[in-house]
C-alpha cells in the first residue's frame, strides 16, 4: 500500500474545478487534462475522484441499513437536545410531516435530491473552491 499523500490547496482547487465540470468518474475524459493542469499523476487524480465520489455517497447506518425518516429527523434534532426529546417530537408530528421526512431520507439513500439541494451543494463547492484558491469573486478559474 502506498503512503498517504496530502495535496496542496492549489492542486485540490484545480481538481475541484474539474470535478464541477463533470470529472465525477475514474473513466472521465477530463482525467488527463486535470493531471496536466494540477501537475499530478493520472493515478493520483483517479484516486482523488474515487475518494471524492465515495465521500459524497449517503452514509449507511450500522449493519448496512438505509437512512429512515425517523433517523434523519433525530439526527437534525439531536443538535438541540437529547434522543428522548427527538423521539417525543417525532411522535408529535402529523403523518404528512413524517412522510415528508421519509421522502427526504429516501432521496438521500439513492444519492438523489431535488434541484434546490443540488444547487446548494454546487454553490457550497464553488465557495470552497474560491476559498482555497483565494479568489474574491473572480470567475476566471471557474
Amino acid at each position: 500500500m502506498l503512503p498517504q499523500m496530502s495535496l496542496s490547496g492549489g492542486s485540490t482547487a484545480i481538481l475541484l474545478s474539474f470535478y464541477m465540470r463533470g470529472m465525477t468518474s475514474k473513466r472521465s475524459d477530463l482525467i488527463k487534462e486535470a493531471a496536466l493542469a494540477s501537475g499530478l499523476s493520472e493515478t493520483t487524480v483517479k484516486n482523488w475522484v474515487g475518494n471524492k465520489s465515495r465521500n459524497r455517497r449517503p452514509k449507511r447506518l450500522k449493519g448496512g441499513m438505509n437512512l429512515t425518516g425517523y433517523n434523519l429527523f433525530c439526527r437534525d434534532h439531536m443538535k438541540e437536545g437529547d434522543i428522548r426529546q427527538a423521539g417525543a417530537a417525532w411522535q408529535a408530528l402529523p403523518p404528512e410531516e413524517k412522510t415528508a421526512w421519509s421522502s427526504r431520507a429516501r432521496e438521500g439513500n439513492v444519492g438523489g435530491g431535488n434541484e434546490e439541494t443540488k444547487l446548494l451543494r454546487r454553490k457550497r463547492l464553488i465557495k470552497q473552491l474560491k476559498d482555497q484558491v483565494g479568489c474574491n469573486g473572480s470567475p476566471d478559474l471557474l
